[in-house]
């Protein structure tokens, strides 16, 4: 699961993904929502992946790029299946934090 500020259908120049939502806080601050997204960093071939099959487009995957700050990014949309709750964190569930 990785975590972005990103809504569902968004269209925009970039989608930031973080590894943790405590991470995606800090770096987006915290009155930004964060959305958690079932999506994996395939880093060996520079891409995101669905954690589970997406039924309308089962070979989902976009390019991405791991940047310096830790994060993942890419110019594709996620789709909305893979957006893990309606609505983005107000706060960060304690599942999400680090141990």
């Amino acid at each position: 699961m990785m975590f972005t500020d990103s809504p569902p259908d968004s269209r925009g120049d970039c989608v930031r993904l973080f590894f943790h939502a405590h991470e995606a806080r800090a770096a987006l601050g915290r009155d930004k929502p964060v959305y958690p997204v079932a999506v994996h960093y395939d880093a060996l071939f520079h891409r995101l992946v669905p954690l589970e099959p997406v039924l309308e487009r089962p070979q989902w995957a976009v390019p991405a790029s791991h940047s310096g700050d830790g994060s993942v990014a890419t110019t594709e949309s996620i789709p909305r299946p893979l957006y893990l709750s309606n609505g983005p964190f107000l706060t960060i569930p304690a599942s999400a934090r680090p141990v």
